[in-house]
C-alpha cells in the first residue's frame, strides 16, 4: 500500500491550476459570451478564453493519479474507496448547485426534482433525464 510520502505535490499543484483555468475561463469569458451573465471583461477573455483547457489538463493529470491510487488494491477496495472518497463532496456539490440555480438563478435555469435525484447518483446520462422530461412535454 502507498503512504503518504509517496504523493506527488506537483501534480497536486497543476490540478489546481488547471482547476482555476476553468474558473476564470467561465467568470470572464464564457458568462458574459453566452449571455448569462451582463458583467464583460473584454481584455481579459483575450487569453482567459483558453481556460477551457484545464478541463482537459485537470483530467489528464487525474486519470494519472487515480490509476496511481490502484496500484496494491483489489478492485473491491479500489471502488469502496473511490465511492466513499467523491460521492460526499458530490452530493454537496449537487445541493449547493440545486439551491443556487432554484434560489438565484432567476428563471434562468429549471431545476425539477427528478433531475437533482438523477444527478445525486453520477449516472444521470443513463436515463436522460432531459430528454425524457422534453418528450413529456412535447
Amino acid at each position: 500500500m502507498r503512504n503518504r510520502s509517496d504523493r506527488l505535490y506537483e501534480l497536486d499543484g497543476l490540478r489546481l491550476l488547471a482547476a482555476l483555468c476553468v474558473v476564470v475561463f467561465h467568470y470572464t469569458f464564457s458568462g458574459w459570451v453566452g449571455g448569462a451573465s451582463p458583467v464583460a471583461f473584454p481584455e481579459e477573455s483575450s487569453w482567459s478564453k483558453y481556460g477551457y483547457l484545464g478541463v482537459d489538463l485537470f483530467f489528464l493529470i487525474s486519470g494519472f493519479v487515480v490509476l496511481m491510487s490502484a496500484w496494491g488494491r483489489s478492485p473491491r477496495a479500489f471502488l469502496v474507496s473511490r465511492a466513499v472518497r467523491l460521492y460526499p463532496a458530490y452530493w454537496v456539490g449537487v445541493a449547493v448547485t440545486a439551491t443556487v440555480a432554484v434560489t438565484l438563478g432567476q428563471g434562468m435555469f429549471q431545476v425539477t426534482l427528478p433531475q437533482v435525484l438523477a444527478n445525486l447518483t453520477m449516472f444521470q446520462a443513463v436515463p436522460d433525464i432531459t430528454k425524457a422530461r422534453e418528450s413529456a412535454d412535447g
